[in-house]
């Protein structure tokens, strides 16, 4: 349920919501949305690698520093590698990420 308006804030939820509309209008995704686009071809990416039988020195290290990273954001080590594992390993839309992202030239197979 949304919170209620703060009439002291209302001046800034204007200003966001002006500005989320002119996003909107040219089409220009917020930070969110692209944070979760490259999260998801990194997925794809990955699993593309793993049906390949193969294993990238690039991916394993971009991995290895997202671990770290949760790690040096006080989370516990065995915690952020489950869950690392489950947003990469273990996500319901790979399959149509992957074919969506196939139609680019140059795709890899």
């Amino acid at each position: 349920m949304p919170r209620p308006r703060n009439p002291r804030k209302e001046s800034r939820r204007a200003t966001q919501e002006r500005y989320r509309k002119r996003l909107r209008e040219i089409r220009r995704p917020e930070a969110p949305r692209v944070d979760g686009a490259v999260a998801a071809a990194f997925a794809v990416a990955l699993a593309r690698v793993r049906r390949m039988g193969e294993r990238s020195a690039a991916i394993e290290a971009i991995i290895a520093d997202a671990k770290e990273l949760l790690i040096a954001a006080g989370y516990a080590p065995n915690e952020a590698v489950k869950k690392l594992m489950m947003r990469l390993l273990y996500r319901d839309d790979l399959a149509p990420l992957d074919a969506a992202t196939r139609n680019r030239i140059g795709a890899s197979s």
